[in-house]
This record gives C-alpha cells, sequence and structure tokens, in this order.
C-alpha cells in the first residue's frame, strides 16, 4: 500500500476517534487537536538519547518524569508490562 495511502488511513481513523468522543461527550469541552501532516522528524543527539535510562537521579527525572510514568502504570496498568521504574 503507498505511504500516502496509509497516512490518509490514519487520518482517517483518527478523525473518526474525535468524532466518536465528542458525540459521547467524553470531555466537557469541544476538543481542538488539529490532524496536520508530520513534519520533518530529526534524531536526538547521542547525548539526548536514552536521557531517562542514563540519569534517572537527575532532579528532572525524579520530579518530572517518574511521576508521568508510573500515572500512566496506574491508568493503563492492565496494558503496561509489569517493570520497576
Amino acid at each position: 500500500m503507498p505511504y500516502f495511502i496509509i497516512l490518509e488511513i490514519k487520518k482517517n481513523d483518527a478523525e473518526e476517534i474525535i468524532r466518536k468522543l465528542e458525540s459521547e461527550n467524553v470531555f466537557s469541552d469541544p476538543i481542538v487537536t488539529e490532524i496536520t501532516k508530520a513534519s520533518a522528524f530529526y534524531e536526538a543527539e547521542a547525548e539526548h538519547k536514552e536521557y531517562y535510562s542514563k540519569h534517572r537521579q537527575q532532579q528532572y527525572c525524579q520530579v518530572i518524569i517518574d511521576p508521568k510514568i508510573k500515572k500512566l502504570q496506574q491508568l493503563f496498568a492492565d496494558k503496561v508490562k509489569k517493570t520497576k521504574i
């Protein structure tokens, strides 16, 4: 399947999900997410790759990233592999 067709399918899927969420009144405010073509992607520099794994004792990781990971693990416990952070 050509790449552009796959992108169009993904766009249609995203639009369908938004319509469903809005029709079910999942959120009190309208969904304002824009569905656009992806812009250029640039690979991270070496010092930024695996930052969390390499710098878990950094304050940023402990204060910002750890709580987000814990929240995701709680919300999606049935879908996430059991790993210790």
